[in-house]
């Protein structure tokens, strides 16, 4: 056990394994030397076998182009998947591992399982990336230009610097994860689900959201602008050092919630902005500003206007008839 150890260390300190990476399979070795001492079950075993799979997989895929990575599991391994057009990375488990430098054009990501593992260097040009979970990962610089992602399942995960322009996500669904340094651009679409995230660094342009729900999470320093938001409802939300510039919002609902009372609006900026059968309901207005904006039924319904700033479109129709009576 002792030489097991020692392997663990020096994964780490090679960055191949996370602090959090390295504990779960102290643990799980732990529980295995317990239960059985007879088996040949042991760390430099297991990371013999995945070696040679390993190894063997980069000697046939390596530089391969229109070809295909499918049905494969990775544990604790550092995966270098080739780049290139036309290519099928499907169906894959990858667990405790690195995945880095997948370069792909015109292919598709789908149908994969990642599970406390990293995620370095993807980039997807005209492809798709649908059907796939993140558990416990970390994605770090990722690009989508011109492609579909849809269905993606993201829980306690973190997500920073993600470019998306030109592409379509649809059905995507984060909980409990962080979101840092996202930027959406040049006619890109987004639907889904954020519940008990936080978002910050969050850039939208000429972007739209639609069919989208945030529940109980924490939105910061994000700016939208000349883009449009359709059918969002926002719930529990905390959103501070916001701006909408140049955008249209309709059937838009922002929620404190009986909990959050506290939370809402703080530092927000609405300006040159069309709202349409949007609802302020039980949040906080805090030093938030409403200029140059065209309203067509919207209301204020139990908000708290402390500290407000609301500069003018006639002072925010007049509070919106003084909170909707």
């Amino acid at each position: 056990m002792k030489q097991e150890v020692k392997q663990i260390f020096e994964m780490v300190r090679a960055g191949r394994l996370t602090d959090d990476q390295a504990a779960r399979l102290m643990t799980e070795i732990q529980s295995k030397e317990t239960r059985s001492e007879k088996n040949d079950g042991s760390l430099g075993s297991m990371l013999r076998n995945i070696g040679a799979d390993v190894g063997a997989l980069s000697s046939s895929v390596g530089g391969l182009y229109a070809s295909s990575l499918k049905e494969n599991d990775f544990s604790m391994s550092r995966v270098q998947a080739p780049a290139g057009k036309s290519f099928v990375f499907e169906g894959n488990s990858i667990r405790m591992s690195s995945l880095g430098g997948l370069h792909l054009e015109d292919a598709e990501f789908s149908g994969n399982e990642i599970h406390s593992s990293s995620i370095q260097d993807l980039v997807l040009k005209s492809s798709k990336f649908s059907g796939t979970s993140l558990t416990a990962t970390s994605m770090e610089n990722t690009e989508l230009d011109k492609a579909n992602a849809k269905s993606l399942e993201i829980s306690s995960s973190s997500l920073k610097k993600i470019r998306i322009q030109d592409s379509e996500i649809t059905q995507a669904r984060m909980v409990a994860s962080a979101l840092k340094d996202l930027s959406f651009a040049e006619n890109s679409s987004w639907s889904g689900v954020f519940d008990k995230s936080q978002i910050s660094s969050l850039t939208l342009k000429k972007s739209q959201m639609a069919d989208f729900e945030v529940l109980a999470s924490q939105v910061s320093q994000v700016r939208f602008e000349e883009t449009e938001g359709m059918q969002v409802l926002i719930r529990m939300l905390k959103m501070t050092g916001t701006s909408f510039l140049k955008c249209k919002m309709s059937d838009v609902l922002f929620s404190g919630g009986e909990k959050w009372r506290k939370s809402g609006f703080k530092h927000v900026t609405f300006e040159i902005v069309s709202m349409e059968k949007v609802l302020f309901s039980d949040c906080n207005l805090d030093d938030t500003v409403i200029k140059n904006v065209n309203l067509k039924d919207v209301r204020i319904l139990n908000a708290n206007l402390r500290g407000k700033t609301i500069e003018s479109t006639e002072e925010f129709l007049k509070l919106c008839e003084t909170k909707a009576a």
